[in-house]
């Protein structure tokens, strides 16, 4: 069934572009052009030339963050492997985020830094999230100085536009240079509708990131972005920022607390423990947490123009990396190493006991295929190791005296330097997008708490023993 369109809100006057405020420049003035030069001569434009050949429009009012990270994901020539609207080119556009929040969702509220981070993650970037009240004015700079001479991290800025003497609220865009003379930034608005690019003077930004973000009740910021070694993880991580926070509190609070109260916690072995673990988890959630990604074949009635231009392109180019081979070869490549990955997993032990665990439970279904079934207990292990051991098993717990050699299998099953690099890599990756969804279910938790709403018992649970979280992903993210 066909979810019918929502319906365009219809006004009575329109607008075209508003007037620059003195207080900032445009980069096609006289002043904004010798601005340029000037920042060509230093080496503080080399970000500009690939952005600007990415250089969109948000393709609706409340787009401005998938927007930014469209020109973003396009400029670092990431490849979403999916196909653009209904052509055979692979290629970025805003209707394609849709990972972390619904599309209807962001067109009602926007989106703020967490979730900006979050997508970046999720489409294969590396994104760091930097909150303005947690980084100092002269980090910000250097960062702007060192994202200005490179071409390969881009710098975006999440700011309120009043501070800037703009209409509207909070706004992303990505920095496209830097003049060291006036210590002014160049802003590439993607609200090109609205505003030019322009050159913003450093003091003016840091400040216009500083104002609270009515959502999160906290600052906005910026967010350094580049290219993941691993980008996206092979499984589809299926989780908003809902999701996520239900799926946190089933394993890292009432998971560890139903443990803690069994009766017989000194007899139980390490498929018992996991049997409980998954009896806390709803089934539609759990087995909807991971999915393999759709990596389409080329259609062949996509219409004449699109078999013009796919003749146009000729023959793919080989570069020997496989990353621009012909679209049949990558959708086998991805299910070759998808396969890979799968087989990997069935080796674990953690594994066997995730399938003893659900056969006891009698949680497999009958009327699905072994394979399907193999595939179903393999993404369900998948999804305990993005939990590291210590969120949902602390170490205080009292698991670890009552039957400790229970407590130590279950660690080592944890243990990332025991299992195959392919699994390893998966699950550093699993656990960044997890980490950067709880950040953004968090913020909304506070923020709800701040604003007298209803959010459970004022704590969030997604940032359950954050600090162990991150102190345990940052080992995995270096040995990996």
């Amino acid at each position: 069934m066909t979810t019918p369109a929502r319906p365009r809100k219809v006004y009575k006057s329109s607008l075209y572009m508003r007037p620059m405020p003195e207080c900032l420049v445009d980069f096609s003035s006289r002043e904004g052009k010798d601005m340029f030069r000037q920042a060509l001569e230093e080496g503080h434009m080399e970000t500009y030339f690939r952005l600007a050949a990415q250089f969109t429009t948000q393709a609706d009012p409340a787009f401005c963050g998938l927007g930014t990270l469209c020109m973003v994901l396009n400029t670092l020539n990431v490849d979403p492997l999916r196909q653009w609207r209904y052509s055979p080119w692979r290629w970025y556009d805003d209707d394609m985020l849709d990972c972390c929040r619904s599309l209807d969702d962001v067109r009602d509220k926007g989106i703020t830094i967490s979730e900006f981070g979050c997508l970046a993650t999720c489409n294969g970037l590396q994104a760091k999230v930097h909150r303005a009240d947690l980084v100092t004015k002269e980090q910000f700079l250097e960062d702007i100085i060192r994202t200005s001479q490179c071409d390969d991290e881009v710098l975006v800025v999440s700011y309120f536009r009043g501070t800037l003497g703009q209409t509207g609220s909070g706004h992303f865009s990505p920095l496209g240079g830097y003049c060291a003379a006036t210590n002014s930034v160049l802003i590439l608005d993607v609200a090109r509708f609205k505003y030019p690019p322009y050159w913003c003077p450093v003091d003016l930004i840091w400040n216009a990131m500083l104002p609270h973000d009515p959502v999160t009740d906290k600052p906005r910021g910026y967010v350094l972005m580049s290219r993941s070694p691993a980008e996206a993880a092979l499984p589809k991580l299926n989780l908003t920022t809902t999701t996520v926070a239900r799926l946190v509190h089933h394993l890292t609070v009432e998971f560890p607390h139903k443990l803690a109260n069994d009766a017989e916690l000194a007899t139980l072995t390490p498929v018992d423990v996991l049997a409980c673990a998954l009896a806390c988890v709803p089934e539609e959630l759990a087995h909807n947490v991971l999915t393999e990604r759709e990596v389409h074949e080329v259609e062949d009635d996509s219409g004449d123009d699109a078999d013009a231009d796919a003749e146009d392109a000729g023959p793919a180019p080989s570069c020997g990396t496989g990353c621009c081979a012909p679209k049949a070869t990558r959708a086998a490549a991805y299910q070759a190493e998808f396969t890979q990955l799968l087989h990997a997993v069935h080796e674990l032990p953690l594994y066997h006991d995730v399938v003893a665990a659900r056969a006891s439970a009698a949680c497999n279904h009958a009327d699905h295929a072994e394979h399907d079934q193999e595939r179903a207990n393999a993404l369900l292990a998948l999804v305990l190791l993005s939990f590291p051991v210590a969120t949902i098993i602390p170490a205080d717990h009292a698991l670890a005296e009552a039957a400790p050699d229970c407590d130590a299998v279950l660690r080592a099953h944890w243990d990332l330097e025991r299992v195959p690099l392919i699994v390893k890599r998966e699950v550093v990756q699993l656990r960044t997008q997890m980490d950067a969804l709880k950040c953004a279910a968090c913020d909304e938790v506070v923020a709800a708490v701040h604003r007298g709403g209803d959010a459970g018992e004022g704590e969030c649970h997604a940032c359950h023993e954050v600090d162990e979280v991150h102190a345990t992903h940052a080992e995995a993210n270096e040995a990996a």
